[in-house]
């Protein structure tokens, strides 16, 4: 027993033999060297696109030029790893969300309504926000019916459009027909309205108390084609009629043309 607590002893002191089991239980420096280049690769592709879109000048896509020079190693992995998506959702300003109103004429009863998402009627919050994915989904999709005066053309822009219109009436009418056959009606007596719900302006808040679910936050989005009225800027006065302007004579500062067309297959 004590020969044995001798050579125990002596062979947990010996230096030679811990550094030896240390090293067969860490991997080769080689690997640690791997593991470390790709997990600082990961966070780097992670952190890129929020450092050029938080450098961007306001009112522009382009980042700082060492914003972008930081992303750009990174930026074709994390587009394929899906990492550089949902940053202007979570900014101060994120602008407009949009919803649909489902309305249902029921021909053995009341018409039915109906706004998805809806923090009362889906639950938990994930069921909600799925919902609200396929809302702003719709939205993203739409694309005007063409006019009248359209339809005939034959042009490269005028087929994008019709098939851009193709596609979200394809998308629209699925919901359609899932609601129809939850509800169990003909499809024929569903109808979708797409709704954009915004966020109070600073005035409105401070100055008339309007809180985030007045209901004149939401406005009804048009399905038809229009060209839109451009309201004049403060102190620029009335747009000038671009008839007033002959051809090849620079507008005048702060000049602004009425009834700017907005791009064909958007809304």
């Amino acid at each position: 027993m004590t020969a044995t607590s001798a050579s125990g002893a002596k062979a947990s002191s010996d230096p030679t033999s811990l550094a030896a089991s240390e090293t067969a239980e860490l991997p080769a420096v080689r690997w640690r060297w791997i593991a470390s280049g790709l997990i600082i690769w990961q966070l780097w592709a992670v952190l890129g696109e929020p450092v050029e879109f938080m450098t961007r000048a306001p009112m522009s896509i382009e980042g700082s030029p060492a914003g972008e020079a930081f992303n750009r190693p990174v930026k074709a992995y994390s587009e394929f790893t899906y990492l550089n998506h949902g940053y202007a959702f979570f900014a101060p300003d994120p602008g407009p969300s949009h919803l649909i109103e489902v309305r249902v004429e029921n021909p053995g009863g009341e018409p039915l309504k109906e706004t998805f998402p809806s923090l009362q009627q889906q639950w938990p919050r994930l069921l909600y926000h799925r919902h609200f994915m396929l809302t702003e989904f719709l939205h993203n999709l739409h694309a005007a019916r063409l006019p009248a005066e359209l339809r005939d053309d034959t042009s490269e822009e005028i087929a994008d459009w019709r098939a851009s219109r193709q596609q979200f009436e394809a998308i629209r009418d699925s919901f359609r027909r899932h609601v129809a056959s939850t509800v169990g009606v003909e499809v024929q007596h569903v109808s979708i309205a797409r709704i954009e719900h915004r966020a109070p302006f600073v005035p409105e808040y401070l100055l008339d108390s309007v809180r985030l679910r007045d209901e004149r936050l939401y406005t009804e989005l048009p399905d038809e084609w229009a060209p839109v009225a451009v309201e004049p800027l403060p102190g620029l006065g009335a747009p000038l009629n671009p008839q007033e302007i002959a051809p090849g004579q620079p507008s005048p500062a702060g000049a602004v043309r009425r009834e700017l067309p907005t791009e064909p297959g958007r809304s």
